[in-house]
């Protein structure tokens, strides 16, 4: 099978990138680099389009794609946490009509 830049968009990660392995399961061994770094040399993206590979090649590449990164988060948003109080214990239960329920929900605080 040719390797085209559809298949290499195709194993882009979602922050746009591919990891170690997908490489490693697509190049030739003698495209990266010997020592602690590891990585592919510079300009094989455009050494492997047109190569021909062979499809489980292709299928590995593919199915290795996110496999490096942390699922997303369910807010879409990668540093957001979720709503406490740091000054209050989780499991606390606060008596209804006390000065301190209503202060928490004064503030909005799900308590």
């Amino acid at each position: 099978m040719i390797v085209t830049e559809k298949i290499l968009e195709d194993g882009l990660s979602r922050r746009g990138g591919f990891n170690l392995a997908q490489l490693k399961a697509l190049l030739p061994r003698w495209e990266f680099h010997a020592g602690d770094n590891g990585w592919p040399m510079k300009g094989w993206r455009r050494r492997i389009v047109g190569a021909d590979v062979s499809k489980e090649k292709i299928d590995r590449f593919l199915a290795l794609k996110d496999k490096h990164l942390r699922p997303a988060p369910k807010t879409g948003n990668l540093f957001e946490q979720p709503k406490r109080d740091r000054f209050w214990p989780d499991d606390l239960e606060l008596e209804p009509g006390s000065p301190e329920k209503a202060h928490m929900q004064m503030i909005g605080a799900d308590y």
